[in-house]
């Protein structure tokens, strides 16, 4: 459909781009790639729209990227980009160039326009990465927050804090448990018409 690799082809990549840079100390960049509002775009005008935004959504990437970047579609509405030789500071530009096209892209479809975004994880590859699972795990993590944030932007994964942030407040809310800190509040909410009841809502 997208003339892409797979998921199985893109981790094969990854592995001997993650072997490179852990022998050589060479960096490289991770982006986890999630349209957003396809799903409106499939249920409105049905599933050959669909693949036709995905047709023509890897074609626009594709040209936006140099020679030996790899872009994979994972599956659904989810790709990766791998950016080999290139520097977490110079992958952000290039996310940030890809998020923008996405932005001023459309699709014409019967006589609807459909107008998408994408939120982008992007992440660092470098001598200290672990593993392929880790390095895309953290990379989906960081596009997840992306969405979080309000969906049509970009997150970057920096050691020291996403996953060290996560830990943190596991610690702390359990402290505050064992310590009996938490408090439950409610709002009383009244009817305006008499015959109705009322009820409480509980605010976490």
């Amino acid at each position: 459909l997208t003339g892409l690799i797979n998921r199985r082809e893109f981790e094969q990549r990854l592995e001997r781009v993650l072997k490179n840079s852990q022998q050589r100390k060479l960096e490289h960049t991770l982006c986890y790639l999630d349209l957003d509002r396809f799903k409106l775009v499939n249920d409105a005008a049905g599933h050959a729209a669909g693949d036709q935004l995905l047709h023509k959504i890897s074609l626009l990437w594709t040209k936006k990227l140099r020679q030996r970047d790899t872009l994979a579609r994972l599956g659904g509405d989810e790709f990766a980009l791998l950016l080999e030789y290139c520097p977490l500071d110079r992958g952000i530009e290039i996310a940030q160039e890809l998020l923008k096209a996405t932005q001023d892209f459309h699709l014409l479809w019967e006589e609807q326009i459909f107008h998408i975004g994408v939120s982008i994880g992007v992440t660092g590859i470098t001598a200290t990465s672990r593993t392929v699972h880790q390095i895309l795990q953290v990379a989906d993590a960081a596009c997840y927050a992306a969405k979080r944030a309000g969906r049509n932007r970009l997150h970057v994964h920096h050691p020291g804090t996403d996953g060290e942030q996560r830990r943190d407040w596991v610690a702390h809310l359990d402290k505050a448990l064992r310590e009996d800190r938490l408090q439950l509040f409610h709002q009383l909410l009244t009817p305006m018409l008499t015959h109705q009841r009322g009820h409480y809502q509980i605010l976490l």
